[in-house]
């Protein structure tokens, strides 16, 4: 499964209620998109990513759930595809 798949996945699981299955798929997808941009070759992408993962991040610290699968769906994966 692509890093786009596994963060469609996660924000499927929480706009269905599921949190831990959402928070684990979110643990997974976003552990594997760092891990590629860590990758010295993906430095561009991560500046183009890093707003999309902060504002990811901004909603799950406000337990805004469906906020968070929104940034994960329509804004992450959509670049990532």
């Amino acid at each position: 499964m692509s890093v786009a798949e596994r963060l469609v996945h996660a924000a499927h699981e929480l706009r269905r209620g599921h949190a831990a299955a959402g928070a684990r798929a979110v643990e997974e997808a976003l552990g594997e998109l760092g891990r590629l941009l860590a990758q010295p070759a993906n430095a561009g992408a991560a500046r183009v990513l890093l707003p999309r993962l902060e504002e990811a991040l901004a909603a799950q610290q406000r337990g805004d759930w469906i906020g968070l699968a929104d940034a994960l769906e329509h804004r992450l994966a959509a670049l990532l595809e």
